[in-house]
């Protein structure tokens, strides 16, 4: 189904994303288990008619699938195929009634199980087929010895409506009211990134991007601290000029004292000065902070976080060595010389040759 090809869909322990080429390896693994063909009464396939089944899935309008994210794994690994933990369908098969869907849930990571990240997917798709796609009633299909999955729809409110010995399997169904909308609606706490409010569509983004949001963080420190400076300089300037003035007004032998007078003209100075800030300065560390090293430092710590695991004393210690030995030097070098280059200088290593010592000590 084309409509949801572009929606993601935000929980808050599960990211729903469409089912695109690039998860069918990961899926493709999972479904080679004979546990998950049994519950989902599935045939083994080989890779390559997984992917033909993938398009053909994307471009079937009577099918909407998404893939279910572990959100803590995403915001930590920007990887949605590392990430990936089941997934979540409606089938719109009755012939003459477009509001009916069949829905599907399967948590194929066993790490994931027993965590209710099944509950909220499942709830979200719910929600998200009676808002989005106009669905009025729900039917389940499910193994007679998945107890599991009988439990679950049956604490949503389906009910059975017929057992089939043949497939093994029972049927539940729910229609659509107003109350059961409004408590799946408190259940899931729903952010979906189409049809809502600009700030919710700016959140939803970002979080589902760390690698910008964590780049704006870490490129803000390097923006904050030449700002600092610079207002400390003015500021330096302001109160020399201050004291000069007023030490020029007092007689000889006058003692001096803090408090003093000054004119207005004297204040526009002394405000012009505080406002005298190098703002070509400032645009050139924005440049690195934001799209130099916010992205390295990002993508460093991803790294540090997943290499050496854990929070003992000797984990840290192994971190912070790496990051001042492996990773300072380098970026160093990419400051002053990015620096030197966004200066028009013509020697670009000549500013990282006088300071890179002294600053890395």
């Amino acid at each position: 189904m084309d409509k949801h090809f572009d929606t993601c869909i935000y929980c808050d322990n599960v990211i729903l994303v469409p089912y695109q080429e690039k998860h069918v390896k990961r899926y493709h693994g999972w479904m080679k288990s004979t546990e998950l063909q049994h519950l989902t009464g599935s045939e083994p396939l080989t890779l390559e008619e997984e992917y033909k089944m993938q398009k053909s899935w994307v471009a079937d309008k009577k099918k909407c699938t998404f893939i279910i994210l572990d959100e803590k794994t995403f915001v930590t690994t920007n990887d949605e195929v590392e990430s990936m933990i089941g997934d979540t369908n409606l089938y719109f098969n009755e012939l003459y009634d477009d509001h009916s869907a069949e829905c599907e849930i399967m948590i194929a990571e066993e790490k994931a199980r027993g965590r209710k990240l099944g509950w909220q997917a499942i709830t979200t798709m719910l929600y998200y087929g009676i808002k989005e796609l106009g669905v009025l009633k729900y039917t389940a299909k499910i193994k007679i010895d998945n107890e599991k999955s009988i439990k679950m729809f049956t604490k949503l409110g389906f009910a059975e409506i017929s057992r089939s010995k043949y497939f093994k399997e029972i049927t539940l169904e729910k229609n659509i009211t107003d109350n059961w909308l409004n408590w799946l609606q408190t259940e899931t706490s729903l952010l979906i990134n189409i049809k809502m409010s600009m700030s919710r569509q700016i959140f939803a983004f970002f979080k589902g991007k760390p690698i910008i949001i964590n780049s704006m963080v870490y490129g803000s420190f390097y923006i904050c601290a030449e700002f600092l400076q610079q207002t400390y300089q003015q500021r330096e300037i302001a109160q020399n000029l201050m004291l000069e003035n007023t030490n020029s007004r007092m007689p000889s032998g006058t003692l001096k004292i803090k408090h003093y007078e000054t004119n207005e003209n004297e204040k526009i100075d002394i405000m012009k000065i505080l406002e005298n800030y190098d703002w070509q300065v400032i645009q050139r560390y924005i440049l690195y902070g934001y799209f130099m090293a916010g992205p390295i430092l990002h993508t460093w710590y991803v790294w540090l976080d997943r290499t050496f695991v854990g929070k003992a004393s000797r984990v840290i210690l192994r971190k912070l060595l790496c990051d001042q030995f492996i990773l300072t030097p380098p970026l160093l070098v990419l400051f002053f010389t990015s620096m030197s280059l966004m200066e028009g200088k013509d020697n670009i290593a000549a500013e990282c040759k006088e300071k890179f010592v002294r600053t890395f000590q």
